[in-house]
């Protein structure tokens, strides 16, 4: 059954084993005339939290209850934590009081685990109450605007963790050490809307404008790598309240409340990816990207390499506009630099690129490129496993395509194909020119065809028939060749 909190009613929704939804006039024992802000089954025992009263039910029958104007509760497996504007009272399931403290603010939202209760005021400010001690701890910084949202969870191994989510869209996060105040304090923004946190089994989901999915990192990172959150970006909006759902027609579902209605989605598995981000430097814009493996070690072990071509336009002194083609390499193990040797020229383009997951940074160096020759600029780059006709061997290299543009030419009328080999060399990755061939027209796209290279040179389809060999045959087409491929 579905409970709905409305304003001035609660509506209860039966489901069937299909899952169809018939509304239920009235439940034994459960209010339907108040809004319900907070409801929990443990066992045969039921909690409801009305804006005007404490219900708590067994078996259909009324167990026990209390009068008062709630603002905001949270429900455990044995306690029931309420505020009543700036009095906080935290009930057992017999609605005896176990504990109560007045505050000097009123209290926007409120958390509780273990044994520390986490309060958001108005003020900005967020308190801690240890069940222990008795000790109220304030925060040292006050928010940028009042929290909307506070959750204690142990989504890091090993150590509590407090999230805190402004009504400015603002994810402020404490790390809660066993003795001592908070430490380790971030903060990032995820949209200018009130900020909540709804959470999940091992992750948190945040509604705001830019609903984020907070979670941990891929289990295959390294075991000695300190564990920090990871923020996914969603398409889900305006999540008012979100709760999960088990039936039978809606395994691992979770039902979404919004402002025109409530959703039920289904929770499939989540491929969590991490994105490391590159600038490109002096105001490059990346055309195309290709990537092939290198066997490092004498064949012990292997890696990735990621090659990108491109652009970057400028005007010279005379007023007309300039543009510059270049080929970089990088290694995506370390997103270090891999050295270009035997190449037409060579600059060392020095950069500073940052990655900012959530909570750290991580430095990457400059790096080398290829500086193609005036007005020879990249257009097409692919990863081609090609054959030596002399020795038989297939080797995997980065392939290059470029056109000569000229401002008197309407269509180029002259390009390059450039091979590019990827070698390890004292224990480092090297870029090695292999060769360089001279073509026709622009080259808009390569690709293999059976341990052979195939280009898109202008109108026509050059097939080679061998590595490096002048063209055996050629088709006319209407339309330069702007990408191509092959089915087997």
């Amino acid at each position: 059954m579905l409970v709905l909190g409305l304003i001035e009613r609660t509506v209860f929704l039966e489901m069937d084993e299909e899952g169809g939804l018939e509304a239920v006039e009235r439940v034994r024992g459960l209010i339907d005339f108040e809004e319900t802000i907070a409801l929990k089954q443990v066992g045969t025992v039921i909690v409801q939290l009305t804006t005007n009263q404490i219900l708590i039910t067994e078996n259909g029958f009324r167990k026990a209850g209390r009068n008062g104007k709630i603002s905001t509760a949270q429900i455990t497996d044995d306690r029931i934590l309420l505020s009543l504007g700036r009095e906080l009272v935290l009930f057992n399931f017999q609605c005896d009081v176990i504990a109560q403290w007045t505050l000097q603010e009123e209290i926007t939202c409120l958390d509780i685990y273990d044994h520390t209760i986490a309060l958001g005021l108005w003020n900005s400010t967020v308190q801690l109450i240890s069940l222990e001690t008795g000790v109220i701890t304030q925060l040292d910084y006050p928010l940028s605007a009042p929290a909307r949202t506070i959750v204690l969870s142990d989504i890091l191994p090993n150590q509590t963790t407090l999230l805190i989510g402004s009504r400015d869209g603002t994810l402020t996060t404490y790390t809660l050490p066993l003795q001592g105040p908070p430490v380790d304090r971030k903060s990032v923004s995820l949209g200018t809307q009130p900020l909540r946190l709804f959470p999940l089994k091992n992750l948190i989901f945040a509604s705001s404008d830019r609903p984020t999915l907070i979670h941990l990192p891929l289990p295959s990172r390294p075991r000695n790598t300190p564990k920090k959150l990871i923020l996914s970006a969603l398409s889900i909006r305006d999540v008012l309240s979100l709760t999960p759902l088990t039936h039978p027609a809606y395994p691992d579902a979770l039902v979404m409340a919004t402002k025109e209605g409530f959703r039920i989605g289904k929770m499939d598995h989540m491929a969590r990816l991490q994105v490391r981000s590159v600038g490109m430097p002096n105001g490059e814009l990346p055309r195309r990207i290709a990537r092939l493996e290198v066997t490092r070690g004498g064949g012990a072990g292997g890696t990735g390499v990621v090659g990108v071509i491109s652009l970057r336009s400028g005007v010279d002194l005379d007023g007309s506009e300039t543009a510059e083609g270049f080929f970089r390499v990088w290694d995506e193990d370390s997103w270090q630099c891999i050295h270009p040797q035997h190449v037409l020229s060579c600059a060392w383009c020095s950069f500073l690129c940052f990655w900012f997951p959530f909570g750290s940074g991580g430095l990457i160096e400059g790096i080398d490129c290829v500086n193609m020759a005036r007005n020879n600029l990249p257009q097409a780059i692919a990863a081609c496993t090609l054959e030596n006709v002399s020795t038989d061997e297939s080797k995997t290299y980065f392939v290059v395509g470029t056109a000569v543009e000229l401002s008197v030419e309407d269509e180029p009328k002259e390009g390059f194909v450039q091979v590019y080999e990827v070698i390890e060399i004292g224990g480092r990755l090297r870029v090695n020119r292999v060769t360089e061939i001279t073509v026709p027209g622009s080259v808009y796209c390569v690709d293999e065809c059976d341990g052979k290279l195939v280009c898109g040179v202008g109108s026509t389809v050059p097939l080679p028939s061998s590595l490096f060999i002048s063209p055996v045959t050629s088709r006319a087409l209407s339309q330069p060749v702007v990408a191509c491929s092959m089915l087997i």
